[in-house]
């Protein structure tokens, strides 16, 4: 998931949710199987991030959560749809945060 915890609304902005992603895959590419869910805006594209001109910076959280079982789960699912079905699973968790501004 990429989200942006600072965005000005009430539970951020979230950029991009893609689940379902093989455990072998190293890296991702327009070829790797996986599940796009949706952003903020119900699209199950990446948005990158742009705060509002003026707004400072935001941070931009790229998460990674490794599971304990395959769960292919539908396609669709929002950021909290997603993180509830998978909670019961979580083993691991890397996030990288980066910063852009407006």
């Amino acid at each position: 998931m990429v989200h942006d915890p600072d965005a000005p609304t009430t539970y951020g902005f979230t950029h991009h949710v893609l689940y379902n992603i093989p455990a072998t895959a190293t890296e991702l590419t327009p070829q790797t199987s996986a599940t796009a869910g949706s952003n903020t805006v119900g699209a199950g594209t990446y948005l990158a991030p742009a705060p509002p001109p003026g707004h400072g910076h935001h941070s931009c959280y790229f998460e990674l959560s490794a599971l304990d079982a395959g769960l292919a789960l539908p396609a669709g699912l929002g950021r909290a749809e997603l993180l509830a079905r998978i909670d019961d699973h979580i083993i691991e968790q890397a996030r990288i945060v980066g910063t852009c501004s407006g």
